[in-house]
């Protein structure tokens, strides 16, 4: 009979203790303080038809989108204005405003559950009620290591990139090294994201050296002088020497091709000393065919020298810059022997403009 009613007594309790403490609003208050935690909580009535372990999983999830909610309210409240009072040093000089648009046009705004790592969900079923609860929580600690290591890591590449841009500028392939400080854009947005959030998740100030926000505005304005000073990449001296049928001159060939570097962010200089690039062209109509319809064929010689290095890294024929043509050179057909002319140098231009840019994009 005394074993009987200690088994009794006891019951209830073990009951009792399955009961998560998180349930219950007044402990989850105590036991996960948020300025140690961010936690989501989420409870509903099991729904007919669904399994324990689906309920659990939706209030699992639940918790968990709540969770981010509140990390992305946090985040929302924190501004650009805001970082810039955590600087050490001010005057880093503006950004253009066109490139200040860029930057802001990569601006990560959406706090992502992929980068918000050691999410931990629990979930409880209440069988008396049939009510389910979902909580979910995660170390502010953490999370401030995580996004001060990835400001770190991004700004330790916005740094390599730099490098490569200055020794890709050095050889003179300008116009590589313009794509290069482009595509490091996104890389402060990286930063600011990461910046905001450790902001979000202690505003005290007691993160400001984890921002490195001296380090992120000099980076960062580094590479906007790069973009600005890279925007008319690549200066070529052309000299091109073009002839018709009698030695006529043909300059429409120089110019097609300057049309279609300058889209390319070419500019062109008369002066060799001033050039990143001497581009030689000799070229001439060999021959001109006019059984009915004319065609024209245009031949000579191209080569390209890197000022930076002294090197010429190319100098080929025009007919071989291309497969598919003969030793007689590229042809061009037209109603007349002019009409075909104009057509071959179009061609001329086209294979020659493609091998520049591909030479001097490496």
């Amino acid at each position: 009979m005394k074993k009987l009613i200690i088994i009794c007594f006891l019951l209830p309790i073990f009951v009792l203790a399955q009961k998560p403490a998180w349930v219950d609003a007044n402990s989850r208050n105590l036991n996960y303080p948020t300025n140690r935690y961010k936690t989501g909580f989420k409870s509903d009535n099991m729904l007919r038809g669904e399994t324990a372990g689906g309920a659990r999983s939706r209030m699992e999830r639940g918790a968990r989108e709540n969770l981010m909610a509140t990390i992305q309210v946090s985040l929302q409240s924190v501004s650009v204005d805001k970082l810039h009072s955590y600087q050490y040093t001010d005057g880093y000089g503006e950004i253009d405003e066109t490139l200040n648009m860029e930057f802001q046009s990569v601006t990560v705004t959406q706090v992502d559950m992929k980068d918000v790592p050691g999410i931990i969900a629990e979930s409880w079923i209440d069988n008396a009620s049939n009510e389910v609860y979902g909580f979910a929580y995660v170390s502010v600690s953490s999370l401030k290591t995580h996004f001060s290591e990835k400001i770190n890591l991004t700004l330790a590449r916005a740094e390599s990139v730099i490098d490569n841009i200055n020794t890709l500028v050095e050889y003179g392939n300008k116009i590589k090294a313009r794509e290069k400080a482009k595509d490091a854009m996104p890389l402060f947005a990286t930063v600011e994201y990461a910046q905001r959030m450790l902001v979000a998740l202690d505003n005290s100030g007691g993160v400001r050296d984890l921002l490195q926000t001296d380090r992120t505005y000099r980076l960062k304005n580094s590479i906007a002088q790069l973009v600005v000073s890279l925007r008319h990449a690549t200066s070529i001296c052309l000299q091109c020497r073009a002839t018709t049928v009698g030695g006529k001159q043909y300059p429409t060939l120089a110019n097609t091709i300057k049309g279609r570097l300058s889209e390319m962010g070419c500019n062109f200089v008369s002066d060799p000393s001033q050039a990143d690039w001497v581009v030689n062209i000799e070229a001439s109509v060999t021959k001109v065919l006019n059984p009915g319809m004319a065609f024209a064929y245009v031949n000579g010689s191209v080569s390209l020298t890197n000022k930076a290095t002294g090197q010429t890294v190319f100098e080929e024929t025009i007919s071989s810059i291309e497969s598919g043509h003969t030793a007689d050179g590229i042809k061009g057909g037209g109603t007349t022997a002019t009409a075909a002319t104009s057509e071959a140098y179009k061609n001329v231009a086209r294979i020659v403009g493609n091998k520049i840019l591909e030479i001097i994009k490496k």
